[in-house]
């Protein structure tokens, strides 16, 4: 409910010097005032709406109007309130506050969706409308939840919730209790496959605006093609040349290099990401260190020095999952190389 309403209230601005008061009949010291009126919107927004200029006697509290002209000779400073004069500020000034806080909650929702798409978890849960994506919908929008299932190389396979609402907020409110983290929340008899250019098409089209990490393993490895898009694996696929070989790979790639990293001592925690490039029969012809990476000249020099003792890497029975250029995550000792 909107409360609003006004007020009044009355500022002494300062001395007007000694005059003959009327009604005294004597000199006497006159204070300039000023008296006003006020509208407000929940008391804090308010503007004044009119002001009556005096010369007020300090003994018996008559006045003599004065001009506004006369008034302002006299007084260097307003004296209203700031709140009372300029409360309504706060309003553009607190509409603006929103505007920038969901722009930069809209990017890092953006951020976290490209990098869900780059390397794609089991388990991960997509916030999309639904009414864009599967036919049942009547509504629109239909903010839903899409749980990420397997990946077929760039192939995704995904669930659709079987309930969509028209706001962001109830569908978020399922995630956070746990409601859609169990297969009965989903339709598991029409799963959805998109490739990875569909899903950041849809997350241009802003059909997909966010995504909750789930607590599964890795569908995909960290190799990527020569153009710098993701190549997905899943793990628990198999067949010739397919997912299960270029996870294979991966962890191929993944221990050699691990196995040649000796990391200095004040290495920090964080993930430092190397894109190499490499010839058939894995020998490498460029090593370039991610401009993100947090590690000092020591620790970037122990990670370009673990890739080149690894060369070449493996190559051999890998022949069909060979990326000519691969990127690589160091992380710790036990965790090096991990997405």
């Amino acid at each position: 409910m909107i409360i609003w309403g006004s007020g009044g209230g009355v500022c002494i601005a300062g001395d007007a010097g000694t005059r003959d008061c009327p009604v005294c009949q004597s000199a006497q010291r006159f204070d300039l005032t000023v008296s006003y009126r006020y509208a407000h919107i929940w008391y804090a927004f308010s503007w004044v709406t009119s002001r009556r200029y005096q010369a007020v006697c300090s003994r018996c509290h008559n006045g003599v109007a004065l001009t506004k002209q006369e008034f302002q000779s006299r007084v260097s400073k307003d004296p209203i309130p700031v709140m009372r004069r300029r409360g309504w500020l706060l309003i553009p000034a607190l509409v603006g506050l929103v505007i920038v806080v969901g722009a930069v909650q809209e990017r890092r929702q953006g951020d976290d969706v490209a990098a869900s798409i780059a390397a794609p978890h089991a388990g991960d849960v997509y916030f999309a409308d639904l009414s864009k994506l599967v036919k049942g919908f009547d509504q629109s929008p239909a903010y839903g939840a899409l749980k990420l299932v397997s990946a077929d190389g760039n192939m995704l396979t995904f669930m659709a919730a079987k309930t969509a609402y028209n706001k962001k907020r109830s569908v978020e409110s399922d995630v956070r209790s746990g409601k859609a983290g169990t297969d009965d929340y989903y339709d598991r008899d029409e799963p959805m496959t998109l490739s990875t250019d569909q899903l950041r098409q849809l997350q241009s089209n802003h059909v997909i605006y966010d995504v909750n990490h789930g607590a599964d393993t890795p569908v995909a490895g960290t190799t990527s093609n020569a153009a710098g898009g993701p190549t997905t694996a899943s793990a628990s696929s198999t067949g010739h040349g397919g997912p299960s070989l270029a996870a294979d790979y991966s962890r191929a790639v993944m221990q050699a290099v691990q196995t040649n990293w000796i990391r200095p001592d004040n290495t920090p925690a964080s993930s430092c990401k190397v894109r190499v490039t490499q010839q058939p029969g894995g020998h490498i012809t460029g090593i370039d260190i991610e401009s993100d990476c947090p590690y000092d000249e020591a620790g970037k020099r122990s990670v370009v020095n673990a890739v080149r003792r690894a060369d070449p890497l493996p190559y051999q029975g890998y022949e069909k999952a060979f990326q000519s250029t691969i990127v690589i995550t160091f992380a710790s000792m036990a965790d090096a190389s991990q997405p």
